[in-house]
């Protein structure tokens, strides 16, 4: 009896001072209250919902906050009000009720999409930012209604809203991604390395035809990163390059001179797990140089004046899985690798 009695009086405590005349006596309410368990939060959600109106800017944020620590199955009754302070005066106030509703269960979420959508255009960065990362929660299908919007600010003046839009737009699916490619690879020659970064990786996930068209462009940005000062730079462009099948596409000299660019950054490469993955991506090149090599003998053994036939060919029959690409392929590699 002693226990229940206390935590009504503990309860109407805590509700007395989300109430109190002191800003600073409601910020620390709701500070404390955001932690408590379910159950207790819960019975005050109301009273915590009711100071997203709050005359000072920091209690609407902390009500925010602790709003987004309910169950999903319960916040979700509060979410029209967290929606109506999406246009809040206050950045942060934004900031926060973006990142609260991201805590509502997918079908509850995907309703408000339209409403966080219209903060991509958000006279701040970070609200920008964290619009377009919510999204980027919706599925590919549900996402690519809003990849006009997104698309847009692939131009932000901000380099972290630049790699949000970018990685947030890849999650489309293939042929939806297609139509925005020109826009991504604009981005392979950002000033910012991270935004580089993610448009190589975008545009990794197109089809390799449409991809080809790029192949140039893509490798001058990986191999560009690969002197970053960043170690994760580095070693993200290393990365990308693994699954770029169309490098060993590339002319035996554009390949060769990829090979030189790796091997100088292996033998100044101070990071071991740069340096480790510098050594097997140099390993991999050279394998790639071993079958473009075969590639064209064999095709200058079929074909000696017909150099226009060398990429059917090559795409046809000497790439890996081709008819020829076995053959002699351990003599081959004995030889350039």
């Amino acid at each position: 009896m002693q226990t229940r009695s206390r935590k009504r009086r503990l309860d109407h405590d805590r509700a007395t001072t989300l109430a109190d005349s002191d800003a600073e006596v409601r910020y620390a309410a709701l500070v404390t209250i955001r932690w408590l368990d379910q159950a207790a939060l819960t019975l005050h959600a109301g009273a915590i919902a009711a100071l997203l109106t709050d005359a000072v800017p920091l209690v609407r944020k902390a009500a925010a906050d602790a709003l987004g620590n309910l169950h999903p199955d319960k916040l979700v009754l509060h979410a029209g009000a967290i929606v109506g302070v999406l246009t809040d005066a206050e950045y942060q106030v934004r900031y926060a009720a973006i990142m609260t509703l991201r805590r509502l269960d997918h079908a509850a979420f995907t309703r408000h999409a339209d409403a966080i959508a219209d903060l991509l255009i958000d006279a701040d960065w970070l609200v920008r930012s964290a619009a377009v990362v919510a999204l980027g929660e919706l599925h590919p299908e549900e996402l690519v209604f809003h990849t006009g919007a997104i698309v847009s600010i692939l131009t932000d003046p901000e380099a972290r809203v630049r790699m949000h839009a970018v990685e947030t737009i890849c999650r489309i699916d293939q042929a939806a991604l297609t139509q925005h490619t020109n826009a991504i690879a604009a981005l392979l020659t950002d000033a910012v390395p991270f935004v580089r970064c993610a448009a190589v990786k975008a545009l990794g996930k197109l089809h390799p035809a449409t991809l080809a068209l790029h192949t140039g462009a893509i490798t001058d940005a990986i191999f560009d990163l690969l002197a970053d000062g960043d170690w994760e730079i580095r070693l993200t462009a290393y990365r990308c390059i693994d699954p770029q099948d169309e490098l060993g596409m590339l002319p035996p000299d554009a390949l060769a001179w990829a090979i030189s660019v790796v091997k100088d950054t292996v033998l100044t490469e101070s990071h071991v797990w740069v340096r480790d993955k510098a050594i097997r991506t140099l390993r991999a090149l050279k394998r790639k140089r071993a079958r473009l090599h075969w590639a064209m003998a064999r095709v200058y053994r079929v074909r000696r004046y017909g150099r226009f036939w060398y990429e059917d060919v090559v795409v046809k029959l000497c790439a890996p899985g081709g008819v020829w690409a076995e053959r002699d392929r351990a003599a081959f590699e004995a030889e350039f690798i």
